[in-house]
């Protein structure tokens, strides 16, 4: 990951989804068996800063949302698609391990046993979208 101080952004490097999804599928093994279950997993990787942005891109300069929302770096339309672009690229990785996931599930018979399944978000992200960013500052539906 490219995040420059790591103090700064604990949370991200202590629970990328990969990590954090094979300690579900760890659970899984272990005590997802007999019976009834719930199992609740929710990833970060896709907040600030975007630990999977193309290598050299312009988005790897915004560490965090008030490095925009408070003009500490110069927001330009070629900062604008870059940071387009690796919020996209977090969202491809986290569907990546999903997938690591739901195999493991399927491996173990969940889906045929008629398991349910629910995905929810808590925010999405306006990334320029009615000249806002980020989250938790508007109601449009990119939020």
């Amino acid at each position: 990951m490219r995040l420059g101080d790591p103090t700064d952004y604990p949370f991200l490097l202590e629970r990328p989804a990969e990590r954090t999804l094979g300690l579900a599928r760890s659970w899984l093994r272990r005590e997802g068996g007999q019976g009834s279950w719930f199992l609740w997993v929710h990833l970060f990787d896709c907040h600030l800063p975007y630990a999977h942005a193309p290598e050299g891109s312009l988005a790897t300069t915004v560490h965090s949302p008030i490095d925009v929302r408070e003009a500490r770096i110069p927001v330009t339309p070629e900062l604008q698609i870059a940071v387009q672009e690796a919020y996209a690229a977090e969202v491809a990785y986290e569907d990546q391990q999903i997938t690591r996931l739901l195999d493991a599930l399927d491996e173990r018979g969940f889906f045929a046993e008629g398991g349910v399944l629910v995905f929810a978000a808590d925010h999405g992200e306006e990334l320029w979208d009615h000249a806002g960013f980020e989250h938790g500052h508007s109601h449009h539906g990119e939020v």
